[in-house]
């Protein structure tokens, strides 16, 4: 078994330069079907208010005895997507934000987390969080025909998101702490070793990153992964089918926002038509050969 970081995969660091102000400007160069590739856009503006509320004095005013789900998951690795969960991984928990905080920093006997158990506010849209993002706009660089499909908070620290891939567009805004990143191309989707086709979580791979398993998955090594560290104001573009893999470095708080371009929009409801009201189990079949299909456009690694 070895670590992730001690594995010789790390092809290089994901692009940084400062945010630009055109979405024309960041289509042609990153966002777009057969040409998107990661980048990190630097000095993304927070409003001075929403800044103020990222404090932990402003966290514990603005969310304190405010009730959230929070997950918990063993080993503080977190799978994505609505389940069904494993319930000898996960479970749900209501707690307020103040509980919340303290359980997360260990100011409080803890007979609810097991051992190497840890909790997360995880995938919370903004409305559940009263004031703490009110003010904080959509990014301009999102296009205006774009359809918007979801926005999201997470808070937490020293938690894994397993790595997977959407198949939206997303912007991952950085507002407080660190994160760091992984990613990797579509155009490595071969060595990654996705859970079988048609299951809840097909999307994710089943790779441990935290020990990589070398007699079980050998091809891994062939994969490339793009690094990344996110800090506040750092807004990291991950393009569709781009597998990510996320740790909360220290506490943090960051958004993202998926998105499809009317390109991407036309894949999905050519699927949604083609699908109808098929069992379940094909419908994922079919999303399979779909999403093929949309990989195979976009299979352009950073540096080919």
């Amino acid at each position: 078994m070895t670590t992730l970081k001690d594995w010789p995969v790390i092809a290089g660091q994901i692009e940084r330069r400062p945010v630009m102000s055109s979405h024309v400007e960041f289509a042609e160069q990153y966002g777009n079907l057969r040409a998107g590739r990661p980048v990190v856009l630097t000095g993304v503006p927070i409003p001075p208010t929403c800044a103020e509320r990222l404090t932990d004095e402003g966290l514990r005013r603005s969310l304190g005895d405010t009730m959230l789900p929070v997950m918990v998951a063993a080993g503080g690795q977190f799978a994505t997507g609505k389940g069904p969960w494993d319930p000898s991984k996960f479970r749900i928990l209501e707690m307020t934000f103040s509980e919340y905080l303290d359980r997360l920093h260990g100011r409080r006997p803890d007979p609810i987390l097991a051992q190497g158990e840890r909790c997360y506010i995880y995938q919370s849209p903004p409305e559940r969080l009263g004031p703490l993002l009110e003010d904080l706009p959509m990014s301009p660089l999102i296009p205006p025909d774009a359809c918007v499909v979801n926005r999201y908070a997470w808070i937490g620290e020293g938690t894994i998101t397993v790595a997977h891939y959407d198949t939206e567009e997303n912007f991952l805004l950085q507002l407080r702490g660190k994160k760091r990143v992984l990613l990797f191309s579509p155009a490595d989707h071969d060595y990654l070793y996705f859970n079988r086709n048609g299951t809840v979580h097909d999307r994710h791979t089943r790779v441990d990153f935290t020990k990589v398993d070398e007699q079980q998955f050998p091809d891994f090594r062939k994969a490339r992964a793009y690094e990344t560290v996110l800090e506040p104001g750092d807004m990291l573009y991950i393009p569709v089918c781009w597998l990510h893999h996320i740790e909360t470095v220290t506490f943090g708080v960051s958004v993202n926002t998926w998105w499809m371009t009317p390109e991407l929009l036309k894949i999905h409801q050519a699927f949604d038509t083609l699908c109808g009201e098929i069992d379940a189990g094909v419908r994922r079949e079919v999303q399979h050969m779909c999403l093929q299909v949309m990989r195979d456009r976009i299979m352009n690694p950073i540096n080919p």
